[in-house]
């Protein structure tokens, strides 16, 4: 993607850059990222962490958009978060009212979701939906949130 924009459009891949560099330090040049930043952000970003894979590899400190050898699964691993606050949520942001069958089913699965390729993420939610367990109204996200 930062390919794309950097062929059509170079001045604005240049401003996101200068940007993006710019968010791990000071106004004084003091690098930030020492395990003690605190971030704010949007609601949804947070929610999609740590399925995210481009939004926490573009914003690490150490990411190089022009290092192809990079290793960005480290850089993505590395940049967790430990703490959130969530202010001013709705209901709907932290209840979840569920039929009793995916309740069951979310009851019995073991752990160790977030480990599992994405690929074969989709193929379990596309089985489930097949067999009736997981309403064919309730998209893959919610599944994926929802494990």
């Amino acid at each position: 993607m930062l390919q794309l924009i950097n062929s059509l459009q170079p001045s604005v891949y240049v401003e996101l850059e200068r940007k993006r560099r710019s968010l791990w330090t000071n106004q004084a040049g003091e690098y930030l990222f020492n395990g003690t930043a605190m971030l704010f952000t949007s609601h949804a970003t947070v929610m999609t962490w740590n399925e995210s894979h481009l939004t926490r590899i573009w914003h690490h400190p150490d990411f190089d958009p022009a290092n192809p050898d990079q290793d960005v699964d480290a850089l993505r691993t590395e940049f967790a978060l430990e703490k959130v606050v969530f202010d001013e949520l709705e209901p709907d942001e932290f209840v979840h009212v569920l039929a009793p069958k995916i309740y069951h089913h979310l009851s019995s699965v073991r752990p160790g979701w977030r480990g599992i390729p994405r690929k074969n993420k989709r193929e379990i939610y596309r089985k489930q939906v097949e067999k009736g367990i997981i309403p064919d109204t309730m998209e893959f996200e919610e599944y994926s949130s929802l494990r």
